[in-house]
């Protein structure tokens, strides 16, 4: 702790996805449950949107482990210092990208004919829990190649009450590499 400022920083790990157990069987049930509902009404434009919406959204979650994959491959660690320009021009995207997730399905439900409509709204509703496995999934085989990934964050502690992102980022965990040796 700096005696000046009052300030230390917090260093935190986590995994990519924390997917719990009873979170995967809730994620299971709702895609095979609409799967099965979905078969008496139309089951092909039921997959093709649920897959559709799944793999764009978890495409859309793992951006930027994506992007920067090569750099973290080469030095062990891809770190992000927040910038207020940055942080908005994602913000300004994850909003966007939110409200077409929110407006799409609903905007089908007026487009298209009766029973389609709710066959694929429901796809496009479903993909969303379904993206989390699917980015699970990513997690797992990104792993093999990589090894442990796990996500990090710097916080700085300013006098007690305040919390600040100082730095945050993805690292191959040396514990992971050390026991396969």
């Amino acid at each position: 702790m700096n005696p000046d400022t009052g300030s230390h920083a917090i260093y935190t790990e986590e995994d990519l996805v924390n997917l719990k157990g009873w979170e995967l069987t809730v994620i299971l049930f709702l895609v095979i449950s609409a799967s099965f509902i979905m078969s008496f009404i139309s089951l092909f434009p039921f997959i093709i949107s649920l897959l559709l919406s799944s793999v764009g959204i978890m495409l859309f979650r793992a951006r930027y482990f994506l992007l920067y994959m090569k750099k973290l491959r080469e030095e062990g660690k891809v770190k992000f210092v927040p910038k207020r320009s940055v942080q908005r021009k994602r913000g300004t995207e994850d909003q966007g990208f939110i409200l077409a997730e929110v407006f799409l399905p609903l905007f089908l439900l007026f487009l298209l004919p009766i029973p389609l409509n709710l066959v694929i709204a429901i796809g496009f509703v479903i993909g969303i829990p379904l993206s989390i496995l699917f980015e699970k999934l990513l997690e797992i085989g990104l792993e093999r190649s990589l090894g442990k990934v796990k996500k990090f964050f710097v916080w700085t502690v300013l006098n007690e009450n305040d919390l600040y992102l100082k730095e945050y980022g993805y690292l191959i965990s040396r514990k992971a590499n050390a026991n396969e040796k």
